[in-house]
């Protein structure tokens, strides 16, 4: 199971995003699918019983089989309104999100980054010692850098979406 995808992290990556969207999105087919076969296993049941009816045959094992398949569909539709309390908030969300960085960033489906707005001055100072641009042992220049102006100035780089009310940047 792929983890909730939540819009308190400083960063995500794309590809936990399209994998916890894609299994919301298969557990709701799942559940449609469900109800659907049952709802065509009655229809079928209900044509044997008139069939039956007909020919005027005992029907008590074909009104007690679509006794039970009315019984299963609604669980199984029970079922679907739970889980749509349970999730389908969080399914439109990701699939606003998935659509926003799907249509700006390359490498959305291969692993693109979002970095938090509020996050974004540390993730440029990290980036600046990960790629050597500074030393991360040394206390000068690196304490006269402002910071705050590297990161807008990184930002140039970077597309704003939002996730939920909240602005993460994505390359």
């Amino acid at each position: 199971m792929a983890q909730e995808i939540s819009n308190r992290e400083d960063t995500l990556d794309s590809r936990d995003i399209i994998e916890r969207l894609e299994e919301l999105q298969g557990e709701r087919d799942a559940l449609d699918q469900d109800i659907e076969d049952m709802r065509e296993e009655l229809d079928e049941l209900k044509s044997d019983l008139e069939e039956a009816e007909e020919a005027e045959h005992d029907t008590d094992i074909l009104q007690d089989k679509i006794s039970g398949v009315n019984n299963d569909i609604g669980a199984a539709e029970e079922s679907l309104r739970e889980w749509g309390e349970d999730n389908a908030e969080e399914l439109a969300v990701l699939k606003k999100l998935n659509e926003q960085g799907d249509s700006y960033g390359a490498d959305w489906g291969y692993g693109a980054t979002l970095i938090r707005d509020s996050y974004f001055e540390e993730y440029a100072q990290e980036l600046a010692e990960d790629i050597g641009a500074i030393d991360r042992n040394a206390a000068w220049p690196a304490c006269h850098i402002d910071w705050s102006q590297a990161a807008e100035s990184l930002k140039q780089d970077y597309t704003s979406i939002d996730f939920a009310g909240v602005t993460y940047w994505v390359r």
